[in-house]
């Protein structure tokens, strides 16, 4: 837990959505997706993840629940500010219909 909330998240700050943010977004998100891929060994019978980044896949995850997909101020907040074009788009990137990231979809309506 030291290496992610010590190093990982030490610069972090509010989103408000610049671009220099999404991009720190971005770095990170594909470090640590490189970070927990290497955790994984592949056995004769399955594969097997470390322990520890196991409870650090655990924390983030409960960290996204809480803050970000239980949060009806923040989904409330999203959803309103959207225009037509923008929830179009949106659901796009989100189904699949529409390639990008659903970061900068969202980061449009949270101007």
């Amino acid at each position: 837990m030291e290496f992610l909330f010590g190093e990982v998240f030490a610069d972090a700050t509010a989103f408000r959505g610049t671009r220099d943010e999404r991009a720190w977004i971005r770095e990170q998100t594909s470090f640590l997706i490189g970070w927990f891929i290497d955790a994984v060994t592949r056995r004769r019978v399955g594969l097997a993840i470390e322990h520890h980044r196991r409870a650090e896949i655990a924390v983030l995850k409960e960290l996204a629940l809480l803050y970000i997909i239980d949060s009806p101020a923040l989904t409330t907040d999203s959803v309103a500010g959207l225009t037509e074009e923008m929830a179009f788009e949106l659901h796009h990137r989100l189904t699949g219909i529409s390639r990008g990231s659903i970061l900068d979809a969202a980061a449009l309506a949270s101007r």
